[in-house]
């Protein structure tokens, strides 16, 4: 039951976030703030979702260590 309160809480604040900001991005021809805005709403909307509806949330430090362990030789080497 409480799942389901934060998920229409996590769709009703991103709606009000869009009600209020998106206007204003539109009439000032900000449409790159505009692409960023609706991108970080989003993953941060879906990301909600999966969190209460129980599935794994990806961690994001796992992912900079995906990119950044190829580097780490390199790294160290030009540290010594």
């Amino acid at each position: 039951m409480v799942d389901w309160v934060f998920l229409i809480l996590t769709f009703a604040y991103s709606g009000i976030l869009c009600y209020f900001e998106l206007p204003s991005m539109i009439n000032q021809k900000q449409y790159r703030e505009l692409a960023a805005f609706i991108v970080l709403l989003t993953t941060g909307t879906f990301l909600g979702f999966m969190k209460f509806s129980g599935k794994t949330v990806p961690n994001p430090s796992d992912l900079l260590f995906i990119i950044f362990s190829p580097l780490k030789g390199v790294i160290e080497s030009l540290l010594k």
